[in-house]
C-alpha cells in the first residue's frame, strides 16, 4: 500500500498542491513556506514593476553624478615650496595649490608661518590677560575704601609671658620673664614623640610600638640575642676562611694553660673562659692550638684584636709551640 501524498494551500492562488511545489524555507517545521513557486515568481515581478520608477530615477542620478566627477586638467601650475610644474584639475573645491601633501605639510608648517601664527596666537593671549586684568582691577575699585590714617602710639610694651605684667626694661634683648619664679613656674612643652608602630622586631618577629626613628628591635634582650647571634656567624666565618685550622676543645686548653687567664694571670673558671687566638682571626691567624690560649670572657672583650698577646708566642719560644701542639 502506497502512502498518500502530502498536500498543503498556498495562501495567495489557495489551491491545494502537493507540498513539494512549495518554496523551501527551513525555518518552518515542514521545511516548506505557505506559498508555492509559481505565486513567489508573480510576487516578485510585481515588486519589480512597482519599484520600477524608483530605480531607474535612482539609476540616472548615480549615472550623472558620475559624469559630473569627471575630472578635466585645465592648467599647469608651479608649486611654491618645491618650484616643480604639474598639473591642476578642476574639482569641487577650492583649485590645488601644491603638488604633494609633504610640499602642502612643509608649507604650512613653515618657519615664516610658524612665526606669524606665534605672534597671532601671542596677541590673542595678550587681549585675554589684559581684559581679565582689566576687569579684576574694576572689580577691585568697586569695593575700594579709603584706609584711615594709621595712630602712631609707640611700640607695644613687652609683658611677662607667665603673669602678664608689663616688663621694666623694654629693649628686645629683655628676657620674656618678669622674675626666675615665672620662668621656673612656666611649663615648658612636652618634646617627646608620640609611640608609633614601628613593624617587627628582627629578632622574635614580634610587633612592638616605639618613640625612636630607626628601632629595629623591641627590647634590648632581642638586642643582644641578634649581636651575639651576628658575631658567631662572623666568627664561624672567619675559622672556616682562616689558613689552618684544627679541632679544638676549650677543656682540652684549659687543662694546658692550668686554668689561668694568659692577660690578668688570674684563675678561670667554666662560667667565665673563652678561647682567645693570640694572633686574631681578622688579622689572618690560625684557628690551631699553637695559635689559642685561655682567657677570662671579659679580658678577652677588652683586648678585642689588640694588646700584648701577640709576644707570647715569641716568649713562650720554639719549645711553647710544640708542647702545645702535643
Amino acid at each position: 500500500m502506497q502512502n498518500p501524498t502530502r498536500t498543503s494551500r498556498c495562501y495567495r492562488c489557495r489551491q491545494d498542491l502537493p507540498i513539494d511545489a512549495f518554496v523551501k524555507d527551513c525555518t518552518k517545521a515542514s521545511g516548506r513556506a505557505s506559498i508555492c513557486v509559481p505565486c513567489d515568481k508573480n510576487k516578485g515581478r510585481e515588486y519589480y514593476r512597482r519599484n520600477r520608477a524608483k530605480k531607474l530615477e535612482a539609476a540616472h542620478d548615480r549615472a550623472g553624478k558620475r559624469k559630473r566627477q569627471q575630472y578635466v586638467v585645465v592648467e599647469r601650475r608651479k608649486c611654491p615650496v618645491c618650484q616643480g610644474d604639474f598639473g591642476t584639475v578642476r574639482k569641487p573645491g577650492p583649485p590645488k595649490r601644491y603638488c604633494s601633501s609633504r610640499c602642502k605639510s612643509r608649507a604650512k608648517y613653515s618657519p615664516e608661518k610658524q612665526r606669524v601664527r606665534n605672534a597671532r596666537n601671542h596677541a590673542r593671549r595678550k587681549a585675554i590677560r589684559d581684559s581679565a586684568r582689566l576687569q579684576a582691577t574694576a572689580e577691585h575699585l568697586a569695593g575700594w575704601q579709603p584706609t584711615p590714617t594709621p595712630v602712631l602710639l609707640g611700640p607695644a610694651p613687652v609683658r611677662c609671658a607667665a603673669c602678664d605684667q608689663v616688663l621694666q626694661h623694654q629693649r628686645k634683648s629683655s628676657p620674656k620673664y618678669c622674675s626666675p619664679s615665672c620662668r621656673a613656674s612656666t611649663t615648658r612643652p612636652d618634646k617627646s614623640r608620640r609611640p608609633f608602630i614601628a613593624g617587627r622586631c628582627r629578632e622574635c618577629r614580634a610587633s612592638f610600638t616605639t618613640t625612636r626613628i630607626g628601632t629595629r628591635y623591641c627590647s634590648t634582650q632581642c638586642s643582644k640575642r641578634s649581636q651575639r647571634r651576628r658575631g658567631k656567624q662572623v666568627r664561624s666565618k672567619r675559622i672556616h676562611a682562616a689558613a689552618k685550622r684544627e679541632p679544638i676543645n676549650l677543656a682540652t686548653i684549659a687543662e694546658r694553660d692550668g686554668w689561668r687567664c694568659h692577660i690578668c694571670k688570674r684563675q678561670v673558671t667554666r662560667t667565665t673562659w673563652s678561647l682567645d687566638h693570640l694572633i686574631p682571626l681578622a688579622d689572618g691567624g690560625d684557628h690551631t692550638h699553637a695559635n689559642t690560649a685561655l682567657a677570662h670572657h671579659l679580658c678577652n672583650a677588652k683586648r678585642g684584636r689588640t694588646g700584648p698577646a701577640q709576644l707570647l708566642l715569641l716568649e713562650q719560644g720554639r719549645g711553647a709551640t710544640l708542647s702545645r701542639q702535643q
